[in-house]
């Protein structure tokens, strides 16, 4: 539903999406989302106490001038008061949702912010890659291939690196550390699922723009601004996690993944030297280096690479998606590759799974329950 909202809200051009929405509508604030109760009992006449049930009507919902949010309750409670196992609350739930939609379709819309950045589109490119991870939705695949085109190719400078914001057909302003993070970390992601090495290969080339034009040589982590962009006063760093997480926080995450797919050893020295460069702020103040944290999770506990190797790879790795797995880099590959992960270990019409731990792997084996009894 939160994809369908932003593809239906948030989407200027295919696969690119825009900032903001107006919270005001005709100089009212939330008069697009909010209803009278008048109004609810006269759309929905007698099957009002269900809606008043489903969006949680009374004092919970009341914001100001008699005007409601809607609230959806939990749908084990409507599905126990409504009809037990005689019917299927969601579907009347989705029933008197899309009718509130249609209502709403004859108020003024707000307005939108079109500037689309790339750092936002590339954390809608993470959220798009790890949904098609779990749901194997060939739809959201092929939308996080559209949005990581944008930001290769639409937000691509001649030089390499990328443009920050993109707004009627143009691109401009010198990226920020934050657009190439969150880009590369959806690039990566995107790698893992469609197993397309193209995506692997943007995101290490984005890396290396990274190291050779964001680097402070004194400390390891990167600055927020290019050496390319005039400095007022001084080059700042980003590094404590805060609403989105920080962008050393994030490339730091990127040189370890990258490094596991790429055994790229420089990559792999870097991000624990930036690890190392925080760890006193993870201990004294872990809510603002949390995603820090899950890095350093990798280094405290067995980390493992999972790689799927042959003609049902895909298939075989799908088996193990929905079991989360978060000590696990998983990828996989259909056919012969050169990637350190998967050199001479394609098998003509054989498929391996092969679970590996610091270069070392054990036996190739065929089963996603063999895997997960060694990752028990």
């Amino acid at each position: 539903e939160t994809l369908a909202f932003c593809q239906n809200e948030l989407m200027p051009e295919a696969g690119v999406f825009a900032s903001a929405l107006d919270a005001d509508t005709e100089g009212e604030e939330g008069k697009f989302y909010v209803f009278t109760l008048d109004e609810l009992k006269s759309l929905f006449g007698s099957a009002y106490p269900q809606v008043a049930e489903a969006f949680c009507l009374g004092k919970r919902s009341l914001w100001e001038h008699n005007k409601h949010i809607l609230h959806r309750e939990e749908l084990s409670i409507l599905q126990h008061a409504w009809c037990n196992n005689s019917c299927n609350a969601n579907e009347k739930l989705e029933g008197y949702k899309q009718k509130l939609r249609n209502y709403r379709e004859a108020r003024v819309r707000p307005e939108i912010d079109d500037k689309c950045l790339t750092a936002w589109n590339g954390l809608m490119l993470k959220a798009l890659a790890d949904l098609a991870f779990v749901s194997a939705d060939e739809k959201v695949l092929q939308l996080a291939r559209k949005t990581a085109h944008f930001i290769t190719q639409t937000q691509r400078k001649a030089d390499g690196g990328l443009w920050r914001s993109y707004k009627n057909g143009s691109s401009s302003i010198n990226g920020f550390l934050e657009d190439y993070a969150f880009a590369i970390d959806g690039l990566i992601r995107l790698y893992e699922v469609s197993g397309d090495a193209h995506f692997l290969s943007e995101a290490n080339e984005l890396a290396h723009y990274v190291w050779q034009h964001f680097s402070n040589h004194d400390n390891g982590m990167f600055y927020f601004t290019s050496q390319q962009d005039d400095v007022v006063i001084a080059r700042k760093t980003d590094f404590e996690d805060n609403v989105m997480p920080s962008s050393n926080s994030v490339m730091a995450r990127n040189l370890f993944y990258l490094a596991q797919h790429l055994n790229n050893e420089s990559f792999a020295n870097r991000a624990q030297m930036m690890l190392n460069n925080v760890q006193r702020g993870i201990a004294q103040y872990a809510a603002g280096f949390s995603n820090w944290a899950v890095l350093l999770t990798h280094y405290c506990f067995d980390f493992k690479e999972l790689a799927t190797c042959g003609p049902l790879a895909k298939e075989y790795q799908f088996a193990l998606r929905k079991r989360f797995l978060p000590n696990v880099l998983m990828s996989f590959s259909t056919h012969e590759s050169s990637l350190p992960l998967f050199a001479h270990r394609f098998v003509e019409h054989k498929t391996f799974y092969y679970l590996c731990q610091n270069k070392a792997c054990l036996q190739p084996s065929e089963t996603a329950e063999s895997i997960l009894e060694q990752l028990a």
